[in-house]
């Protein structure tokens, strides 16, 4: 009994740590859209676009720089 207990344990903290790498996933994906809506429609200066979302300039570096 104490075995099936500890082993539904394991498999919730598993499923857990799995759900949160998702959504930073899905983090990481709305945030690249954004940048590349706001560059769309003419927004072109990092400092500009880091103004209106409101990360750091880096971050959209990294993006734009790997934009596939």
């Amino acid at each position: 009994m104490y075995f099936l207990l500890v082993k539904h344990i394991r498999s919730y903290f598993l499923f857990m740590k799995y759900l949160k790498y998702l959504l930073k996933i899905l983090a990481f994906q709305k945030e690249k859209n954004e940048i590349l809506h706001w560059v769309s429609i003419g927004r072109t200066t990092y400092q500009e676009i880091s103004k209106i979302i409101g990360i750091k300039k880096c971050n959209i570096k990294f993006h734009m720089k790997y934009n596939e």
